[in-house]
Parts: structure tokens; C-alpha cells; sequence
């Protein structure tokens, strides 16, 4: 990945709808014995990110890291060796920006250096001092037994969002926590509803699958077209060409990150490199 996106192709797709995105998340538990079950879609500029970086890092104690991120930023997605991954979702909240803080980024950083549970990861978002908002969602893989959550957190505090009964846990770049979700600031145009809405609709199509298939289960019958799948509209100047630049699994267990620059459905297609 460092040096390079790599070559973006949609052969084989029917209509595409040029939009904004920010990025959807959906992460499986599994109620029973089994390992975290992943994905991720990264959106965002082309013009402003011609290049992502893949790092692996030994920390001062010794803890192993593998990350995804832009180059000056200091984690977005990734895996450590203790059996902990974390997805990364930007938020806007009305408190953003009203004081300094530690930037989410570092929080991710310093959630994959040191936590090994969602509780631990729960606790470090906690001490934080911030001044803009996010939402971590992080899963654990720890003696066979998967645990997953999702820690929306903002200036004006935290909340912890657990999966459902089924196991599965989605967020896209809207509070889901009924207190903090009176204070959002997501623009309607990043259709975050509308990209959540579908991925709880997909969920179940995504349960023991492996990454191609869940990233196929993913887009559904729209394929490219699906709203998870966002196209840049060339009309539009260059910082405003929002597109599907990245789709992303954890294997857990495994310790590596799954990807494929692209959307889903070019993920699906030509499957995903490990790193």
C-alpha cells in the first residue's frame, strides 16, 4: 500500500452514482465461539490522498501493530498481536472544536499499542481529553470468545454501542447513542442513514463468509452501484470527488489487515491482498 493505491477498476458495474461518503463499518461477534468477522469502507479524496500507508510496529513493550493510515496520521484501521482490532468512523458533533484536545487519530493510535479487550480500549477513549469527535469500533478475539462494540466519542463525552442479539455491529458517521445523538452535525449529504440503513439490510448475507464474499454480501444485488460504493462525481473540484478509495477486513486471529483499493465490489471481484 505505502507508495501506492493501486489501479481502481469497476468492469462489470451498472449505474453509478457520484455522492459523499465518510466511511461504513460493520463488525460480527459471533454470540457463539468464533473469530470477529470484519469490513470497512474507506471514503474520501483521491486528489488529497494519492497515496495510504500500511505499517507494522514493535512497540516499547513489545506489542506488535499492523495499521492502515494516511502518511502525518497516526492510525486509522488495524490489528495488534493481542488479539485486538479497530475500525475508525469520523463523527461530527455540535461540542467539536470548542476546546484543544487529544486528536482522535492518536486515540486509535494508543488504542491498538496498548488495549486488549473493548473494555480496556473503552477505557483509554475515556481519559482523553478531546476536542473532536469519532467513534472507535473496536473487537476482541480472546480465548475463542469474540467481543465487539462500537465507542462513539466527542468532546461532550463518551457511550459504548453494543451489537445487536445477532451479533453484528454497523455504524457509518452518525451518533447512535441517543444522548450524543442530540448534538450531531452530520451532513445529510454524506448519506450516512442511508449507507447504515443498508448495511444492517446486508448483515445477515455477511455471517461466515470469507472477506471477498462478505465485501460481494456487502454491495448486495446493486453490486457498484450499491450506496456503500461511493463514485466520485467529476463535475465536482477535486476536494469535493468523494470516492471509495479502500475496503478493508481484520483478520483477528490471524494478525493482518485485508485489502483492496476500491470499493466492495472490485473487492469481491478480485479479491483482497494481506498485510
Amino acid at each position: 500500500m505505502a507508495g501506492g493505491r493501486g489501479r481502481r477498476t469497476d468492469r462489470g458495474a451498472r449505474r453509478r452514482t457520484p455522492g459523499k461518503g465518510e466511511c461504513t463499518t460493520a463488525v460480527y461477534a459471533p454470540p457463539a465461539d468464533g473469530p470477529p468477522e470484519t469490513i470497512q469502507t474507506w471514503d474520501w479524496h483521491d486528489s488529497l490522498t494519492p497515496d495510504g500507508l500500511l505499517l507494522a510496529l514493535v512497540t516499547g513493550t513489545g506489542r506488535r501493530v499492523k495499521l492502515f493510515t494516511e502518511f502525518g496520521t497516526a492510525a486509522k484501521i488495524g490489528v495488534n498481536d493481542a488479539g485486538l482490532g479497530l475500525h475508525f468512523n469520523i463523527l461530527r458533533h455540535c461540542s467539536d472544536g470548542a476546546t484543544g484536545g487529544v486528536p482522535v487519530h492518536a486515540v486509535a493510535r494508543r488504542v491498538l499499542e496498548e488495549a486488549t479487550t473493548v473494555a480496556e480500549a473503552r477505557d483509554i477513549v475515556a481519559s482523553a481529553t478531546l476536542s473532536a469527535s469519532t467513534v472507535l469500533t473496536v473487537a476482541s478475539y480472546q480465548g475463542g470468545h469474540a467481543e465487539a462494540a462500537s465507542i462513539e466519542m466527542s468532546p461532550s463525552g463518551i457511550a459504548v454501542v453494543r451489537p445487536d442479539d445477532d451479533g453484528w455491529v454497523v455504524h457509518t458517521n452518525h451518533f447512535l447513542d441517543a444522548g450524543l445523538a442530540d448534538g450531531d452535525a452530520g451532513i445529510p449529504e454524506s448519506a450516512s442513514v442511508e449507507r447504515y440503513l443498508h448495511a444492517r439490510a446486508a448483515r445477515g448475507h455477511m455471517t461466515g463468509r470469507s472477506a471477498p464474499e462478505r465485501a460481494a454480501a456487502f454491495c448486495g444485488g446493486d453490486g457498484a452501484a450499491a450506496v456503500v460504493c461511493v463514485h466520485a462525481d467529476a463535475s465536482q473540484p477535486g476536494h469535493e470527488q468523494w470516492s471509495t478509495l479502500l475496503t478493508v477486513s481484520l483478520d483477528i486471529p490471524g494478525f493482518a489487515l485485508e485489502y483492496r483499493a476500491g470499493n466492495p465490489d472490485t473487492a469481491a471481484r478480485e479479491g483482497l491482498d494481506q498485510f
